[in-house]
């Protein structure tokens, strides 16, 4: 019986050593300070990825028509794949002079003028998305980036794993003050780190020239994905 005592006094103890950080000034001002771990599991449904456009031509007219086909042909492809307006976004046309460094007289040497566009898009329909990258990437002036996948109620999510985070802070708190012989009071503080995001981990494709173009489909395998939140809250004591 005294065996199993100790041993509930230890896990208690590491409990607090690990969910805890506070110090003698803190606890004199009748102040604790604890960490709380919120964590949530999901599948991704969305797929959000750029498009870079560009064209250079000895005339700034010819590059800008290519560079407008393109978005013209881009565009319907999209719609044919269900990938509705709204999930597009076009920047402006940008122009402008093209350099590329000669490593022989190591100068930039012109080498015309280039038209280029950036377009965002979101996919939630990941059953196709290889038969629709495979298609992007036929066209000679158009590159694939920055893949990321997320969730259409990512909002939801965060607030949810938020919540689980302050709610464990809470549990700890209480725990600690109740260890000691005292009461929780009204929290002083909170502050919110975000340790892991889905929106990180984007991925550009490139071919053999390093040119940012795939030579075939990108396979989609967005598996299981983790939002998790670390809270600190100051809680005063009494």
């Amino acid at each position: 019986m005294k065996s199993i005592f100790k041993i509930i006094i230890i896990i208690i103890t590491l409990i607090f050593m690990n969910s805890c950080v506070t110090n003698d000034r803190n606890l004199n001002e009748g102040i604790i300070t604890v960490y709380g771990i919120g964590e949530i599991t999901f599948t991704p449904n969305v797929l959000n990825l750029r498009i870079e456009i560009k064209n250079v031509d000895s005339n700034l007219i010819a590059a800008g028509n290519k560079t407008k086909s393109t978005i013209t042909e881009f565009i319907n492809i999209c719609n044919s794949f269900s990938i509705i307006d709204e999930n597009i976004h076009t920047s402006n046309i940008s122009t402008g002079r093209e350099y590329k460094y000669n490593s022989v007289i190591r100068e930039n040497e012109f080498v015309g003028f280039y038209s280029s566009v950036t377009i965002l898009i979101s996919v939630n329909i990941f059953s196709k998305f290889e038969d629709l990258s495979g298609l992007l990437l036929q066209f000679d002036d158009l590159s694939i980036s920055n893949l990321r996948f997320t969730h259409s109620n990512i909002e939801e999510l965060e607030s949810n794993v938020n919540l689980l985070a302050l709610d464990n802070a809470k549990f700890n708190a209480e725990k600690m003050v109740e260890h000691v012989g005292l009461r929780l009071g009204k929290i002083i503080d909170i502050s919110y780190i975000i340790d892991r995001d889905p929106f990180t981990g984007g991925l550009r494709y490139n071919d053999v020239e390093g040119n940012g173009r795939s030579t075939g489909g990108i396979p989609v395998s967005p598996g299981i994905m983790t939002l998790s939140r670390r809270v600190q809250v100051k809680y005063k004591i009494y």
